[in-house]
């Protein structure tokens, strides 16, 4: 995962191949395993905004564990909150993550949701 994101530079066409396996990758147990898959979707689907809303809600309906992946999560849907103030409607589930991310069991989650 982690070569993927360097190789995302400068191959795309090949990178942008794993994207199932990288979906797969989400499931993970382990909290590395799934921050990196994470971060390697978000950088995939980067250029396009409605891939990364979809992208986004997908993942914050899912059951991402990873204190790390969380926080990525938080950061990312505070982008795409501050990047769609022309979709008033769609907003309201990703306030909520926030919300619920306030509660959350890791300090560092905890943080980036109150930012």
């Amino acid at each position: 995962l982690v070569s993927g994101l360097h190789m995302l530079g400068k191959c795309p066409e090949i990178v942008k191949r794993w994207g199932s396996e990288v979906q797969d990758a989400v499931q993970s147990r382990n909290p590395m395993v799934q921050f990196h898959s994470v971060a390697f979707l978000y950088q995939l689907k980067n250029n396009d905004k409605l891939a990364i809303s979809k992208l986004i809600s997908s993942l914050t309906r899912g059951n991402i564990r990873s204190p790390l992946a969380q926080s990525l999560l938080v950061r990312s849907v505070a982008q795409v909150i501050a990047d769609s103030q022309v979709y008033a409607g769609q907003e309201r589930p990703f306030y909520d993550f926030l919300e619920s991310c306030l509660r959350h069991k890791g300090e560092m989650v905890i943080f980036e949701a109150a930012k």
